[in-house]
């Protein structure tokens, strides 16, 4: 799925966790609670450092398309989709006046 929580027994010192799915930048990760980093490990791995003391690690998947860099495609888009209905109408009121 798009989310997976962790429960660990906390420990003294700080660990890494190892998780054996495939990385993607679209994970996110908290650490109880916490937004941590998320490394890719073994080249295609998830690996998260687990501090000293933690009992939850939760990581979830943020897609493109909910992220605030898919804003700007959007907003590019609905500009570029009111530029070409202005230009298309401009087209048919210049083929008007040619007709009359």
């Amino acid at each position: 799925g798009d989310r997976l929580d962790i429960v660990v027994d906390p420990a003294a010192q700080d660990r890494f966790l190892v998780v054996n799915e495939l990385y993607a930048p679209g994970w996110r990760v908290t650490v109880d609670g916490v937004p941590a980093m998320i490394y890719p490990t073994n080249a295609f791995m998830r690996g998260v450092v687990v501090p000293a003391g933690v009992r939850t690690v939760a990581l979830r998947y943020v897609p493109f398309v909910r992220r605030p860099a898919a804003l700007a495609f959007y907003g590019a888009g609905l500009i570029f989709l009111a530029l070409g209905w202005l230009l298309f109408r401009r087209a048919q009121r210049a083929d008007t006046f040619v007709d009359r």
